[in-house]
């Protein structure tokens, strides 16, 4: 699948690419030029657990072969990350601040349908 062609909605030809092997274990934070902050699994560069920070920058790893890109990472699988927010971690699940949350979170979310507009907006700033 070429998610590119298929966002696109082009001929797999105009955006074809392959993904390089030996992808690390697990996923992490990297970045694809200034802007693109990415999740994923590359072949190249550290992975940060957090997107903040001097994330690695595999723009510069991505080589052509045979007229076609070959990126160090799986655009598909990126894509499938933001998609699905794969991305997100429970990190400290035990701790009483995280469960606070969850309790104030699930509180909100039962009284959210009774709840006045103005009240409502005025809790999201929060």
């Amino acid at each position: 699948m070429n998610v590119l062609a298929d966002h696109f909605r082009c001929p797999q030809t105009y955006v074809e690419y392959k993904a390089a092997g030996g992808l690390s274990a697990g996923g992490g934070f990297f970045r694809f030029g200034e802007k693109a902050v990415c999740y994923g699994r590359t072949s190249s560069g550290p992975l940060r657990v957090k997107a903040k920070g001097d994330l690695y920058d595999v723009l510069s790893d991505v080589t052509v072969e045979s007229g076609n890109a070959v990126l160090p990472f799986d655009p598909a699988e990126v894509v499938d990350n933001l998609r699905y927010e794969r991305y997100v971690r429970r990190e400290d699940t035990g701790s009483p601040e995280s469960m606070a949350w969850s309790l104030a979170g699930k509180a909100y979310y039962a009284v959210r349908p009774l709840l006045p507009v103005a009240l409502r907006k005025h809790l999201q700033r929060i």
